[in-house]
């Protein structure tokens, strides 16, 4: 005859203990519903703050828009300025050679007799 305390510890190790985190299967016609209303809840949460995000990376992005177009603003005028300033030192230098020549014509013309 079996002894009821080695019947009850073979069962034991047959049967898992049940776990806190299991709840207990419900049939699927009676399942409550505020499982779902709580996921929606927090997707729509979700999705709140990604649009605030988005909405805050416009708002910087626009920001750096308006940085960039002055940038180029100043870009564009220093490029004039270099222009202007390479023009004049072209006339310059031209100026300067054509001195420089006649001066040079002056002292050989002196220096030939």
């Amino acid at each position: 005859m079996p002894n009821p305390k080695t019947k009850a510890i073979q069962q034991a190790e047959v049967t898992p203990p049940p776990t806190q985190g299991n709840p207990a299967a419900v049939p699927l016609g009676v399942q409550d519903h505020s499982f779902h209303a709580q996921a929606i809840y927090d997707i729509n949460k979700q999705v709140g703050k990604l649009e605030t995000g988005l909405e805050n990376v416009e708002k910087r992005l626009e920001k750096a828009e308006t940085k960039l177009e002055a940038i180029h603003l100043d870009v564009h005028g220093a490029k004039k300025i270099a222009w202007a300033f390479g023009a004049i030192l072209s006339v310059m230098g031209t100026l300067g050679l054509l001195l420089l020549n006649k001066i040079l014509d002056l002292v050989v013309s002196h220096f030939a007799k």
